[in-house]
Formats: C-alpha cells, structure tokens, sequence
C-alpha cells in the first residue's frame, strides 16, 4: 500500500496531466489557437504548465527527509 506522501504526488501528477489534456487536447484548442489570440498564447500555456510541474517538484524535494 502506497505512502500518504507517495499518494499525495501521483494524485498531483494526475492532476497535472489532466490540465495538459484538458489545454492542449480539447475543445479549448479553438480558444487559444485562435487567429485574434496573440502569436505567444501556446508558449504562455506550455510555460504555465512547466512552472507548475517545477513548482510540484521543489515542493516535494522540500518536504523529502
């Protein structure tokens, strides 16, 4: 039986995976490829979802014994 702590990180991680597919395989496609939306909007989308798996990371680094 996993961990609470090991629990808690795949639970993050299947949360942060389902924000990739719910940004980048979904319906949402048309809002932020839209022509009107800046040139930048994907890479602004990618840079978010990379800070928050870092930000995930340093949080489990901190709490490790």
């Amino acid at each position: 039986m996993p961990t609470p702590v090991k629990q808690e990180r795949r639970d993050l991680a299947i949360i942060l995976a389902g924000l990739m597919l719910v940004l980048f395989a979904s319906p949402l496609i048309l809002w932020w490829s839209n022509p009107q939306m800046p040139w930048y909007m994907p890479y602004v989308l990618w840079l978010l979802v990379i800070l928050l798996a870092g930000y995930l990371q340093w949080r489990r680094l901190k709490h490790e014994p």
